[in-house]
């Protein structure tokens, strides 16, 4: 799952961005006002902030377009290219946020080419501090909970599950997150013995989410669910 298509518009920020400093602006005319102090010096203070508001606004731009751009290598034999892709940007980001909205995509790029060791170790290393929308920490922890899974680390799935059970109610029936939602609460079933409920999880999660790459996974839990016991024991 990557947090591209979470992550904020151009248009949006730099929208919001121009609404920000209309704000301030009129703020400091009202200390202008109160305080009598030159209004040729607020307005200097305004024109610089709407400038580096504005520049901070372009500056993400220019590297969620060359994400962006790499985004078509993400699936299929050219994974590999996405991943040198972002580490190079990796290199050059500066902020906080951005660098960890990049780590999020790095990790979804070891997770195609299935070193989910590596992509655990991205994951880890961002804290709920450091994922400051709620749409990133569920990112975070739909891929981090896959990547348990895979490498067999059933218990710390599970008590990250359990740890985000109210984010991922929330996102349940999100139309671009809610597959991904869908299949952490089946492994989460599968895991915990609760095999009926997890089959019915599984039918209802197939013909709501129609994507692809979704119906993928789910045959895959299919095959997984065949080779187990009822008692979900494989």
């Amino acid at each position: 799952m990557s947090a591209l298509k979470e992550e904020w518009r151009s248009a949006k920020g730099i929208y919001t961005t121009i609404a920000l400093s209309a704000v301030l602006g009129m703020g400091l005319l009202l200390i202008q006002q109160r305080l009598q102090i030159d209004l040729r010096i607020l307005i200097g203070c305004w024109i610089v902030s709407l400038v580096w508001w504005l520049a901070w606004a372009l500056y993400n731009l220019s590297y969620w377009r060359k994400l962006q751009a790499l985004l078509p290598l993400l699936r299929g034999e050219k994974a590999r290219e996405y991943i040198r892709g972002v580490e190079k940007l990796l290199q050059t980001a500066k902020g906080k946020d951005l660098k960890t909205s990049l780590r999020v995509n790095l990790a979804a790029g070891y997770m195609e080419v299935r070193e989910f060791d590596t992509a655990c170790s991205l994951l880890e290393e961002l804290s709920d501090k450091q994922l400051n929308k709620d749409i990133m920490r569920l990112i975070r922890c739909v891929n981090l909970f896959q990547c348990y899974f895979q490498v067999g680390r059933y218990d710390e799935g599970l008590a990250l599950y359990h740890a985000n059970r109210s984010l991922l109610q929330w996102y349940e029936n999100d139309e671009a997150q809610g597959s991904g939602v869908a299949v952490v609460n089946i492994l989460a079933a599968i895991h915990e013995g609760r095999r009926e409920e997890a089959e019915r999880m599984l039918d209802a999660a197939r013909s709501t989410w129609s994507d692809p790459s979704f119906q993928t996974v789910a045959q895959n839990i299919e095959d997984m669910l065949a080779r187990q016991s009822p008692c979900g024991q494989q």
